[in-house]
């Protein structure tokens, strides 16, 4: 098992399951890449994570925090081993998914919102799964939306908004493996045909 680091302007397959994380909710961040490692293998295509560096204006020291041991090191690398190791025990958890073997791993500086709509516009990723954050709910009403909800607005990609792992069907309705398959949007297994 190892983890592909993909630098900023390399090129990546087309159609892949892109996963972005934040790293400030650890829960959140599996959830997305649960279900986007369920996805990626039920549809056989490359998982594609991605975190764009950007401290908080509402947190700030968020990585540092996160990795006392790399206090002296540039936020990049410290994001770097915070999702190594979010990856690492998702894939210790979940041996049976063969897409979490070799992930995808690039890590970007800037705004979230817009670094995922440009990453997933330039490599043409076939969709992008995102845990719904709750702060986004609360704050979002008073001053601005969430990064999953900016995403979906933004984004001419298909966005998998996940609420809680309390329904884990929801990957299999997406690739049309329930008993309801004329009401389920089709993802192609053709990783070289990005709908």
């Amino acid at each position: 098992m190892g983890i592909q680091l993909l630098e900023c302007d390399a090129p990546v397959l087309a159609g892949s399951i892109m996963v972005p994380i934040s790293v400030e909710s650890k829960s959140y961040d599996t959830d997305a890449m649960y279900y986007g490692a369920q996805l990626a293998d039920k549809t056989g295509r490359n998982l594609f994570i991605v975190h764009a560096v950007h401290e908080p204006g509402d947190n700030p020291g968020l990585y540092r925090r996160l990795d006392p041991q790399g206090i002296q090191y540039p936020m990049s690398d410290l994001a770097l081993n915070i999702c190594k190791r979010r990856i690492e025990a998702l894939q210790a958890e979940h041996p049976e998914f063969k897409s979490l073997q070799n992930p995808i791993l690039c890590i970007v500086r800037g705004l979230p919102a817009s670094r995922i709509v440009q990453i997933a516009e330039k490599w043409q990723t076939c969709c992008i799964v995102m845990r719904k954050s709750r702060r986004g709910e609360l704050l979002g009403k008073l001053s601005h939306s969430s990064i999953t909800d900016s995403v979906t607005a933004r984004t001419s990609c298909p966005v998998l908004q996940i609420d809680s792992l309390s329904s884990r069907d929801a990957v299999s309705w997406l690739s049309g493996t329930t008993a309801h398959p004329a009401t389920s949007p089709q993802i192609s297994s053709d990783p070289a045909r990005v709908q």
